[in-house]
Formats: C-alpha cells, structure tokens, sequence
C-alpha cells in the first residue's frame, strides 16, 4: 500500500491570503504547487480578554513548569484557536527560550492573517532535556512526554488551559506543529491526548511511535515502564496505552512533512521503516493506513513531500502552514 501523499512545490513568495485551490486527493501523488493560503472561517481567535493579554507582539511568559512564548494577534473575532508550536533541539551556545524565539517569529504571519493565538513552550534542558541530555537516552526527555517535576505533555496543557479563563466558550483544543524533536513530542502527543487536538503537523521527526504493540514506548504502543536518573533524583516512568486511544489519534487530520532531501543516514531503528527520515515518514504514513484499516476506520494522516528540501524547518514551515489550512478548511464544511 502506498501512502496518500502530496508533492508541493516549495513557493518563494511570502505567505499571502488568498483562497483555497485543493483539497486532500485520494491518490497515491499529485504535485501541488499555487501560493499558500489562509482559510479565516476555521481558524480564528476570539476577543481573548484585550484587556489582560498584550496584541501584536511576543511575550515571554512563566508559570512554574516553566517558560514560554505567547503571541496574541491584532486581529480579533469570534472563536478562540491555539496553535502550539514546538521547537527542536536546542543547537549549541542556544537556550530554549531562544530556539522558541526562532520558531515563533516564522508564525507571526500565519497569526496575523488567521487570528489564531500562538504559543511556544520552552524545553529547557534542566527540566524537559534534549538530545544524549535526556534520562534514558536521546529520544527520551520531553520528546517522549517525560519532564524532570512536571511532564512535557502537562507543560503544554498548563499553558493552553489559561485561555480557558480569559475565554468562557473555549474547549482547550488546539492545533500543534513540532520540527524535528519537536515533532517527535507532537507524535507522542497525538497518541495520548488526542482529544485535546483539532489537528497536527509532524515537522521531519526521525522516531515515531508506531503502532506495534511489540515496539515499547516512545518508538511503539507497547507499555513501558523505567526508573529515569533526572541530576540528583530518579523518577518513575510509567505509560500505558489504549486501543482506543490510538484509534481516535489515526482519525484526527495529521500532516507528515517532509523535505524529499532530508536524507541524511540515522542511528538504527529497525521499526521505523528506513535509514532517513524522508523513508521514515513515509513508512510511518503507510502502518497508520494499514492500523486504520485494521481497525474499520479512515486514517487521516496525509504525507507531503517537498522536493529539494533537507532537515530545515524554516524551508518547511510554509508547507506546514498549508497543512494546518488545509485542516481549517474541513473541519468547516462538516
């Protein structure tokens, strides 16, 4: 079986407002090429409290799992929507902060246009880890939804749920977009707490938690428990998994993106499907289609591809930025 898949061809003009031209074919590839989009009907934010938020312009903001970044845009209508975007690994002489700083900015547009309130949380290394820093080992820490005091996974509710106070009508779901690691949290994410999500794009991970029930956890579904060494003090690592969880997660609309040159070679892991994380993704797309169909339902998780792009996640975002439309559009002709 072949993954449904999109080949885009990476526009260099900036991100205009324009109408939607396509919708997800029923194929095994198409190429896509046209100016990116804004669909303002499904994703939009509402009057979030304009006395007690600043408009216009990135904050860095506190709470005690951590720091974090919120942009809250001029413009204002009637529904609240959240994209949560997750940076990758910190590069050095980098801080959290900063590599969330990075990843913000390439949104601010995409909120300008949609309306849509934008938060990035910072990983820091001390309390979430990265990389050969992470408790058991480099796709651990908050790739994996673990977290030193509080797990990357609560981290990010902590953060969404304040728009609960500031807007009554709001359900807590949101959009969330990972690169890199950050997309391997996202991944992890969608088969845990899918129904806290209206959509995801997955942003060139090179581990996925596949749905194998021999494969433990983060790499498949199986339970998984280790004691974790965080500095001077272990912790209990504990995950279990639900059928049924997983078969919401394949349903929800989720976007694997990919640069078609991403093709460097990565450390074994024979589950994943491939040597590159171009294979892996496409891989990935094919045993979720294949779970669905195991399960009687409709997989929704569409593989793009982007020729002549590698692991950059600044080349990639504006494909990122149509998949998340793409998913605004339908979910507002239901």
């Amino acid at each position: 079986m072949n993954p449904r898949s999109i080949r885009l061809q990476k526009q260099a003009d900036p991100i205009l407002i324009r109408s939607l031209p396509f919708r997800f074919p029923m194929m095994k590839q198409v190429r896509c090429s046209g100016t990116l989009i804004f669909i303002l009907m499904a994703l939009t934010c509402s009057d979030v409290a304009a006395q007690r938020v600043q408009r216009g312009v990135v904050t860095e903001e506190r709470i005690e799992a951590g720091e974090f970044l919120q942009y809250v845009p001029n413009k204002r209508s009637r529904v609240t929507n959240v994209l949560v975007i997750c940076h990758g690994s910190i590069s050095d002489g980098n801080t959290a902060l900063q590599s969330a700083h990075t990843f913000i900015n390439r949104w601010l547009r995409f909120s300008e246009s949609t309306g849509v309130v934008l938060v990035a949380p910072a990983f820091d290394v001390e309390n979430y880890a990265s990389g050969e820093d992470a408790p058991g080992g480099s796709a651990w820490g908050y790739r994996a939804l673990d977290g030193r005091t509080t797990t990357s996974d609560q981290f990010v509710h902590m953060i969404v749920d304040r728009f609960k106070t500031l807007d009554r009508k709001y359900d807590g779901k949101f959009y969330l977009y990972g690169h890199s690691a950050g997309a391997q949290f996202a991944n992890h994410y969608l088969v845990v707490h899918p129904e806290r999500l209206h959509g995801v794009v997955l942003s060139a991970p090179a581990i996925y938690a596949m749905p194998d029930p021999d494969t433990g956890w983060p790499a498949g579904m199986k339970p998984r428990k280790r004691t974790l060494q965080w500095g001077d003090k272990s912790k209990e690592f504990e995950i279990d998994h639900k059928l049924e969880t997983w078969v919401t997660a394949v349903q929800l609309p989720v976007a694997v993106v990919i640069g078609e040159a991403d093709t460097d070679r990565l450390s074994d892991q024979p589950q994943q499907g491939g040597w590159t994380r171009f294979d892996r993704a496409q891989h990935y797309v094919k045993e979720m289609e294949k779970f669905a169909t195991e399960n009687q339902v409709e997989s929704g998780v569409q593989l793009f591809t982007v020729p002549g792009v590698g692991h950059s996640s600044s080349r990639l975002t504006e494909i990122c930025a149509k998949a998340i439309l793409i998913m605004g559009q339908r979910a507002n002709q239901k």
